[in-house]
């Protein structure tokens, strides 16, 4: 903000002084001469050039009137005049529209103070009838101004239906330039109209933008119209998703009830270019808990929205983004999209997220949580609904991979109880490295010894080494006291593999 403030006042500062009142003709003397020219001596080049000078002292007069009216409500801000600095931000708003950076500054300092937005309103029917004057006299003799998309962008952003409405007449094509998104913008339904009621069709692309600017800047009739003459909506250019989530993102719930029914689909994926060029694309359920909008993704399962559809490319489901958010919202949500018919089990693709990096690669929404802070609760939650612990040898791994694995032994043996196991060259490396805690052997590495076909156990002592069979396993049977012998013994022992699969103990 402080920023914004200093250019403004060095710009002020640098800019070419006007010279006085005796140097420079008044306005009302260089348009009586245009008048003159025009009129008396014929010459219509001339005097155009005479209406275009008087428009340009206008414009610069205007552009200090609009910096004087932005510090002045800068002053009373200041001073703490709350009522009136609003006022003077409203003015300025309503009456400069097109000074950018003053009203971008009165726009901000507006919201901060709580101030709401003036209403948009056309300029005065008097400047108006000035402009729309100025153009015909410049029709014969300069069409190309009359046609350029420039011309009919100004007039759409003054709000000048009169002069848009001549210059349509006049052959200005209405999807030229950017007329269209700026009366959608500003706020001018009828202009809006204007330009989209002729014959030429509205392009595609240009159809969609301006359906997501009317629901960007809350433009509820300009969005209904819009719809009724059969726009499409498409994707937010930003960041892709659809306009239906743009529209829920922004908190702007009549814009979706008016997409909703023009026939929005509740479960669309934002198209777009490959996932691997952008991130993921997914459903308007999965943008919103991915943003954190528990309350929006409510009300999309209300309305019916699917619980379990991947997003293109990544495969990441709305219960995947629910599982990496920590609070009890998130838990409860879990809860309906599972009761829904989420799938606890349903992987992830194995590409990287370029966005959120290797977070959600090739991952189940039980993995996920295992790395979480209510990973217990979550864990609980899945494996109730059918998540499966057996096959999945990550678990465990990850757990412990988690810097806080300490904190959370409950979690261990939750999953213990579910079933995980890690693979044997996890547990060979905790044995090689003689790195795991007590209860890995407790839990996983004896138990998973007395369960081998054959267990060797290597005796050293300070005569050398002796290597005794302790016990064969058939089909019919384990040794009965293996696994106690093991769990009585390990405390005082030293476990290493060498190499052959056997479990070396220094006596």
């Amino acid at each position: 903000m402080h920023h914004y403030i200093c250019l403004l006042i060095v710009s002020l500062l640098f800019l070419p002084l006007t010279a006085a009142p005796a140097e420079e003709p008044a306005l009302r003397e260089l348009l009586r001469d245009a008048l003159y020219t025009e009129e008396v001596a014929r010459d219509s080049e001339a005097a155009a050039k005479q209406y275009e000078q008087v428009l340009s002292r206008y414009s610069e007069q205007r552009a200090f009137a609009a910096s004087a009216l932005f510090r002045l409500a800068e002053v009373r801000r200041k001073q703490d005049r709350k009522d009136d600095a609003i006022q003077l931000y409203q003015r300025l708003l309503a009456e400069f529209p097109n000074a950018e950076t003053e009203t971008k500054l009165a726009r901000e300092n507006l919201a901060s103070l709580g101030g709401k937005l003036p209403e948009t309103k056309a300029q005065d029917p008097d400047t108006e009838s000035v402009e729309l004057a100025r153009l015909e006299s410049l029709t014969e003799a300069a069409p190309d101004i009359i046609l350029d998309p420039e011309t009919l962008e100004e007039a759409a952003a003054q709000g000048h239906s009169k002069v848009v409405a001549y210059l349509l007449a006049a052959g200005s094509r209405p999807f030229a330039g950017g007329a269209l998104s700026i009366a959608v913008e500003k706020g001018y339904l009828d202009i809006v109209r204007q330009l989209t009621s002729g014959d030429e069709p509205v392009p595609t692309e240009l159809a969609a933008e301006s359906i997501d600017t009317a629901v960007k800047f809350n433009r509820y009739n300009i969005l209904e119209s819009l719809l009724q003459q059969g726009l499409k909506p498409g994707q937010n250019s930003v960041n892709e998703s659809s306009t239906l989530t743009s529209a829920l993102l922004s908190g702007s719930q009549q814009s979706v009830e008016i997409l909703l029914k023009h026939g929005a689909d509740l479960d669309a994926i934002a198209s777009g270019p490959d996932a691997f060029e952008a991130q993921p694309k997914g459903t308007a359920l999965q943008w919103v808990i991915a943003e954190g909008e528990f309350d929006a993704a409510n009300w999309l399962l209300d309305k019916g929205a699917k619980p379990d559809i991947p997003s293109r490319g990544f495969g990441i489901t709305p219960l995947h983004e629910a599982v990496v958010k920590s609070s009890q919202e998130s838990l409860t949500l879990m809860q309906r999209l599972l009761e829904a018919g989420a799938d606890p089990n349903r992987r992830t693709a194995d590409v990287m997220d370029t966005k959120r990096g290797a977070l959600f690669q090739n991952i189940t929404p039980l993995m996920l949580a295992v790395q979480t802070k209510e990973s217990t609760e979550k864990m609980r939650l899945l494996l109730k609904h059918g998540a499966d612990a057996k096959s999945e040898r990550q678990l465990i791994p990850l757990f412990f991979s988690s810097s806080d694995w300490e904190t959370k032994l409950d979690c261990f043996q939750l999953l213990i109880d579910a079933g995980a196991r890690p693979d044997d060259a996890w547990m060979r490396e905790r044995i090689a490295e003689n790195s795991a805690p007590d209860f890995i052997y407790e839990k996983l590495i004896i138990p998973g010894f007395a369960n081998d076909a054959e267990v060797q156990l290597v005796i050293k002592d300070p005569f050398g080494i002796r290597q005794a069979r302790i016990a064969v396993r058939t089909d019919e049977t384990a040794p009965p006291d293996l696994r106690a012998w093991l769990l009585a013994n390990h405390q005082n022992s030293q476990w290493a593999d060498d190499g052959g699969g056997s479990m070396n103990y220094p006596k």
